[in-house]
């Protein structure tokens, strides 16, 4: 898969997130370095900053985005586009993770969208921004 630059990246992103929730992303990090603690499960349990509801919009926005920009299966510890890493929402993925729309394989640190995952954002699927 052809890497994109965080412009089109933010740009994705933002788009589902004003249409699902009627507003701009509150997260959009971008590191130069991959984030080796996303490798593990522990370390996207422990945040506090949870989003409301696995189901809810903003949740539904930031997975389709992610699924758009780097496919069903992506790095925990950060999504490589052209010019850095895009570290998925910690407290969107903690929610994921929880409802078991998602699982981690610690072995390779990609974050896997199981069908769970997949019927929360299939209504959205065709859609693009």
């Amino acid at each position: 898969m052809k890497r994109i630059r965080q412009t089109e990246a933010r740009r994705i992103l933002t788009a589902y997130c004003e249409k699902l929730t009627g507003k701009p992303p509150s997260t959009f990090k971008i590191t130069k370095e991959r984030n080796e603690n996303g490798k593990s499960l522990n370390w996207w349990m422990e945040n506090r900053d949870a989003v409301d509801s696995w189901d809810g919009p903003r949740s539904r926005a930031y997975l389709q985005a992610y699924v758009e920009i780097a496919g069903p299966i992506f790095f925990g510890s950060g999504i490589p586009l052209h010019d850095g890493f895009l570290q998925p929402d910690r407290g969107v993925m903690k929610r994921l993770f929880e409802a078991g729309a998602v699982t981690l394989d610690e072995k390779t640190s990609k974050i896997i969208i199981n069908n769970k995952g997949r019927e929360l954002i299939g209504s959205i699927l065709e859609e693009t921004p």
